[in-house]
């Protein structure tokens, strides 16, 4: 399995969080054909092909997820997140907005270590 870009690992951040490609589009100022073609790359690198898979890959190496947990702890870790999308959304969560603060305080704890 390839590593994705950087630009890869944030459309697919994007898509994780609920963004459609057209709202990825408009939110990089790229064309609907690039965010396409760069989401069906990192598909391709990480032998995936739906995006609900994709979503799920990214929140699963995010959060460091273990597959092979038993069937009750599986059902537990999917109704707490589902839980905490739920509540967020209710509170008025903008997924572009956290996407956006996660890529700052990276950038951010980078220019920490680098000093």
């Amino acid at each position: 399995m390839q590593a994705l870009s950087p630009r890869e690992m944030e459309m697919v951040e994007l898509t994780a969080f609920g963004l459609a490609q057209k709202e990825i589009a408009e939110r990089l100022r790229l064309s609907i054909h690039t965010v396409d073609v760069t989401l069906r790359h990192a598909k391709e690198k990480l032998h995936i092909q739906k995006s609900t898979e994709l979503s799920a890959w990214y929140f699963i190496t995010r959060y460091h997820i273990r597959i092979d947990l038993p069937k009750v702890k599986r059902a537990m870790i999917s109704l707490s997140f589902l839980s905490l999308m739920a509540i967020s959304i209710a509170h008025g969560f903008k997924p572009e907005r956290a996407a956006r603060t996660l890529r700052t305080s990276r950038r951010h704890n980078t220019e920490l270590f680098t000093l």
